[in-house]
């Protein structure tokens, strides 16, 4: 919650997109196990994918261009509280319901916020939205395969539209997270028949998707605009 208050906060200098990887490292983490040996393992592994992902933005992808609009400090501070708040429901929320690798939910949910809106404050809740539920479908498809190779062609597919597309479509990137990171991570696909994985992953995720819905337009539409970014 408080690596998810630090992502909100971080839009005071346009860094919240960056800090997600942090909030998901956390997550992910969580649910590692305990042992020293595992985890001196585990996180050398995680040092070098980062490693590979920092030589991959010094080289291939240096052309990129990301635009880092930032939030006066004032809102926020308004849209950490937001996330911290959507994040516990949602862990919570997750747990309570018992799905698979409950993780995923509050990354979802972080992962497609938008701070900004950059028309009317509906249609800039039914984009946030509708990336969210776009990103849980993704979820569910990548545990509907539990082979090794049909979830490595999955991985593949969902890296290479992010690499392709990532400088013309950008939200795309917030959509694939979750889904890319359930696929990339050493947790088996549940065990449980798919549908009853969707009904419990529903239970969890519609009303996490309303309270965080309601809590983005109230953003939006109840703060002051006075020096800060339009809603």
């Amino acid at each position: 919650v408080a690596i998810a208050a630090a992502v909100g906060a971080a839009s005071s200098q346009g860094l919240h997109r960056g800090l997600v990887a942090l909030l998901a490292a956390a997550l992910i983490g969580s649910f590692e196990p305990a042992a020293g040996a595992d985890v001196l393992r585990r996180g050398g592994f995680m040092l070098a994918g980062a490693s590979y992902g920092f030589l991959l933005a010094a080289t291939v992808l240096r052309g990129l261009q990301f635009e880092a609009r930032h939030l006066h400090p004032q809102s926020a501070l308004g849209y950490a509280v937001l996330l911290a708040t959507v994040t516990a429901a949602a862990w919570f929320a997750a747990r309570l319901v018992g799905i698979a690798h409950p993780w995923w939910l509050p990354l979802v949910i972080v992962a497609t916020s938008d701070p900004f809106a950059a028309s009317a404050a509906r249609e800039a809740l039914v984009r946030v939205m509708a990336a969210a539920t776009a990103s849980m479908v993704l979820v569910f498809v990548t545990d509907v395969f539990d082979e090794p190779f049909a979830r490595g062609t999955l991985l593949l597919v969902m890296l290479s539209l992010a690499l392709i597309q990532a400088g013309r479509r950008p939200a795309l990137l917030a959509v694939l997270a979750a889904p890319v990171l359930v696929l990339a991570s050493s947790h088996a696909a549940p065990h449980a028949p798919p549908l009853e994985f969707l009904g419990l992953a529903l239970a969890a995720f519609v009303p996490v998707l309303a309270l965080s819905g309601l809590g983005h337009w109230l953003f939006w539409t109840l703060r002051s605009r006075d020096g800060r970014v339009a809603a």
